[in-house]
């Protein structure tokens, strides 16, 4: 129930300590309203627990419920490494832009989580409620490289971040295509992911960069835009790169 909060937009927390039927998992979850959408954050603690033969559940996600009722894409998958060959997950490249998009908002969320399953307010420096006392899952033998003195012991609360990750060059969103007219008007065409917004930045020396035109929200997969030539420029070189503008809480 944290402070300073309005009533109808209080995070909704949940936590889950054991399984109810082979569908359900040990988990802790939190919804609430970020700049007019609602999220879902879920923390699972046993992502290798397998309700079917080869399926598990992804042990960080988060879902855009104001757009995504049903929970279809999961805007943390790129953190997943238990169903790398789903056929229902998203491309690797829409994958990591949306770990780029969404890690604040998710971040802002698991740190509610977090303090809120550590002393029973998301509000970090709130008096510990002492009648609060979660019960936690423990530690299994399948988790990989588990250190034998943690197996059985409790998890303790779910983490107040989620990971850091770089990406490998391949699964990166990246300027697909690029063509110059005979004004010298260049059309730039790279991937992107609807609903997410793009600033083009240029250079003359690959150091210092500035932003050309309005950030540029997109539509699908794929993003076209042609920039004019530079007015009177005496460039005997111009650079081009995307940056996509992250949600912030």
């Amino acid at each position: 129930d944290p402070d300073n909060v309005p009533r109808n937009r209080k995070p909704i927390f949940y936590h889950f300590p054991g399984y109810l039927e082979h569908r359900a998992y040990n988990c802790s979850v939190v919804i609430k309203e970020i700049n007019g959408k609602r999220y879902k954050f879920i923390y699972n603690y046993d992502p290798y627990y397998e309700y079917e033969t080869g399926k598990t559940h992804d042990q960080y996600q988060l879902y855009n419920l104001t757009d995504d009722i049903s929970e279809t894409v999961n805007l943390l998958d790129y953190i997943d490494i238990e169903n790398p060959n789903d056929p229902n997950d998203p491309s690797s490249s829409e994958e990591y832009q949306n770990y780029l998009a969404y890690k604040n908002i998710a971040n802002n969320l698991a740190a509610d989580l977090h303090n809120w399953l550590d002393h029973g307010s998301a509000t970090p420096n709130a008096p510990a409620d002492p009648t609060w006392s979660p019960i936690y899952g423990t530690y299994k033998s399948n988790y990989p490289n588990i250190a034998q003195a943690k197996i059985g012991q409790e998890t303790g609360p779910a983490p107040s971040s989620i990971p850091e990750l770089a990406a490998p060059l391949k699964t990166s969103f990246n300027i697909l295509s690029s063509s110059t007219d005979a004004a010298h008007n260049t059309t730039l065409n790279f991937s992107s992911v609807a609903g997410i917004t793009y600033q083009i930045q240029t250079s003359t020396n690959l150091n210092d960069w500035v932003n050309t035109g309005s950030p540029i929200t997109a539509t699908s997969g794929t993003t076209s835009i042609t920039l004019p030539a530079p007015n009177g420029s005496s460039e005997a070189r111009r650079f081009y790169r995307v940056k996509l503008i992250p949600f912030s809480p």
